[in-house]
């Protein structure tokens, strides 16, 4: 299965995004040890003027779904980077149950050491 990322977009203006979203498959190349070869990690961002909205617990939902029903993963996994509480609220929300915390290392694109910490969606592959 190929990786995927897709365009977060208004319903009243469908060609400018203003995020996106996407499916990291575990394989051979990206391997946590955690998780499962035939999981996904789900990542998002989404521009700050439209936070608070509902974007983004609807299209992880989405995404979700389409992993389960279109990629047959087994898990589905989210990761939140310390201090990010509208990540980790998310995920909550649509029921990602805490599995792990790695330590924390060097992110180049934060020029920072953060932590991690992963959440995993069991209930929506039992649903299937």
């Amino acid at each position: 299965m190929n990786d995927s990322t897709f365009a977060i977009c208004q319903r009243n203006s469908l060609d400018t995004p203003i995020g996106s979203i996407g499916i990291l498959f575990n394989n051979q190349s990206r391997n946590h040890s955690f998780m499962g070869n035939n999981d996904a990690e789900i990542g998002y961002w989404l521009g700050v003027p439209f936070l608070g909205k509902g974007i983004i617990p609807e299209a992880l939902s989405r995404i979700v779904t389409y992993c389960f029903e279109e990629c047959d993963v087994e898990n589905s996994w989210c990761g939140y980077f310390e201090g990010n509480s509208q990540s980790l609220r998310v995920q909550n929300k649509l029921n990602f149950e805490y599995v792990i915390s790695e330590p924390s290392k060097i992110y180049s694109i934060f020029r920072r050491i953060q932590r991690n910490t992963f959440f995993s969606n069991f209930e929506k592959k039992l649903e299937k």
